[in-house]
C-alpha cells in the first residue's frame, strides 16, 4: 500500500477531528512513550476524557477490519500502518497487538451491538463522525472491501446516527480518494 494512498485517506478523515481528538492523540502518543521507558505518565482529567475518545475511534476501526471474524496478517499491517499515520506516530507491533487484544476481549464479552452502542455513547457526535470515516478509510486502504465489511460500515453508521445515504457517500468519497492516489 502506498504511502500517498494512506494520506490522502488520512488527511479526508483529519480534517473533521476536534481538539479534544488531536489531544487524544497527543496523550496516546506520550502514554506509548512512556511505555516504552518503562516509565508511568499522569494525565489531566481532560486528557484522559480524550485519550478515551482516541481509542473509541480506533476500536471503531478495528470492528470495521475484523467483520468478518478473522484479523489476517495483513490486516494487522494495514492497521498498523494506519494507526500510526493517523496518529502521526510510530506503533510497535506489541503496542498494536495489546490494543487489538483489548478490543477483541471487549468484543467477545460484548459482541458487535454492545461494543456499538458503548462506542456512540462514548463518543460525541464530532468524534463518532471521525471514527466512521476511520473506519471508511481502513476498509478502503487493504484494497480488497468484502460484503462483510460493508455490514459492519452499515451498522457503525446506524449507531452513531449517520444516515445511510450520507454514510455511503463518505465511504464513496474515500474510495474514490484512495483510487485516485493508487
Amino acid at each position: 500500500m502506498s504511502k500517498h494512498r494512506i494520506a490522502k485517506a488520512k488527511a479526508s478523515v483529519s480534517a473533521k477531528e476536534t481538539e479534544e481528538l488531536r489531544t487524544g492523540k497527543k496523550a496516546l502518543s506520550r502514554k506509548l512513550r512512556a511505555k516504552e521507558q518503562t516509565s508511568t505518565v499522569a494525565f489531566s482529567e481532560a486528557e484522559e476524557s480524550a485519550l478515551l475518545r482516541i481509542l473509541g475511534v480506533l476500536e471503531t476501526g478495528f470492528l470495521a477490519v475484523i467483520a468478518d471474524g478473522v484479523l489476517h496478517q495483513a490486516e494487522f499491517r494495514n492497521l498498523g500502518v494506519n494507526f500510526a499515520a493517523w496518529l502521526e506516530q510510530d506503533v510497535s507491533a506489541d503496542d498494536l497487538g495489546e490494543v487489538l487484544a483489548g478490543f477483541a476481549d471487549h468484543l467477545e464479552e460484548d459482541g458487535l451491538e454492545g461494543r456499538l452502542e458503548y462506542l456512540a455513547e462514548a463518543l460525541d457526535e464530532s468524534s463518532r463522525d471521525v471514527a466512521y470515516g476511520f473506519a471508511c478509510m481502513l476498509v478502503a486502504c487493504d484494497g480488497s472491501v468484502t460484503g462483510d465489511e460493508l455490514g459492519v460500515l452499515a451498522r457503525i453508521a446506524g449507531a452513531f446516527g449517520i444516515p445511510a445515504e450520507d454514510a455511503k457517500a463518505r465511504f464513496l468519497g474515500i474510495v474514490d480518494l484512495v483510487a485516485q492516489s493508487a
